[in-house]
């Protein structure tokens, strides 16, 4: 479940914050439009949507990786229209010279 969504700007950029509420606490995560911006909007709008609400984490190793179930496919309740229609769209690919070291969200394609 999401707890709270919220944007923090800064003077060279803005930081999207959200905050994923789960069984075992709180995960925060922060988004930066400045490197995958159309990736960012797309994830936002999800969230914002209740997209990720019922998604589980299908693979967890500590100090490694948590990995989130498919937006579309991984829930336990059904989407309604609006949250479908933002979750099949195709976003291009937005790749980086960001690193990933501990801590970097990355999304498979």
């Amino acid at each position: 479940m999401v707890k709270r969504a919220l944007n923090l700007s800064s003077r060279t950029q803005i930081l999207v914050c959200v905050c994923l509420q789960t069984n075992y606490g709180d995960i925060e995560f922060g988004f930066y439009p400045s490197v995958a911006p159309k990736t960012v909007e797309h994830i936002y709008k999800l969230v914002r949507l209740g997209g990720y609400n019922t998604n589980h984490f299908f693979r967890v190793e500590k100090g490694f990786v948590a990995q989130v179930a498919d937006v579309a496919s991984g829930r336990s309740a059904p989407m309604n229209e609006e949250q479908r229609r933002e979750a099949e769209k195709t976003v291009i690919g937005e790749f980086s010279q960001v690193k990933h070291v501990r801590g970097i969200l990355s999304m498979g394609r």
